[in-house]
């Protein structure tokens, strides 16, 4: 079933399993069940039901208990449960457009007359415009007499 796992259906509550290790709290993740299934926890998340409910994603691990290193005000942690990917526990992405890098705590602060910002997990920052071969320290004036000249 979705709360058994193992060939004799261990119960996924976090309790001890075959061997001796809690399997995944129904508070804290989504076990990996099924006969096939190691009772480890597969997907996290904080459920809280006191006082109110919510539901938090700032846990991963086989057992949701690391913390996660993304900047949850900025972005979505990949809260995993395979600690051995090497995003786990990293920002999946940034919900924040002036926010970059793989934990989405490295903020833009970009002159906007001037460049851009790359944001996201894989962003650099500040991207300055690239004018397709413009000379960038000449005016509007200089591109203006030019192009009378041409005409």
């Amino acid at each position: 079933t979705l709360l058994s796992y193992g060939p004799t259906c261990y119960p996924c509550d976090g309790t001890k399993g075959p061997n001796d290790e809690h399997s995944c709290e129904p508070t804290k993740g989504i076990c990996n069940s099924g006969p096939t299934g190691d009772g480890l926890c597969k997907f996290c998340y904080n459920l809280e039901l006191e006082p109110n409910i919510s539901i938090g994603m700032d846990k991963y691990g086989p057992h949701c208990n690391y913390d996660c290193t993304c900047d949850g005000d900025h972005g979505i942690c990949f809260t995993s449960g395979d600690i051995e990917n090497p995003r786990a526990g990293e920002c999946l992405y940034c919900t924040d457009n002036n926010y970059y890098g793989a934990n989405c705590d490295k903020a833009c602060d970009c002159d906007t007359n001037k460049g851009y910002c790359d944001h996201g997990v894989n962003g650099t920052g500040c991207i300055a415009f690239d004018y397709g071969g413009l000379l960038k320290n000449k005016g509007w004036e200089f591109y203006t007499i030019i192009g009378s000249c041409l005409w």
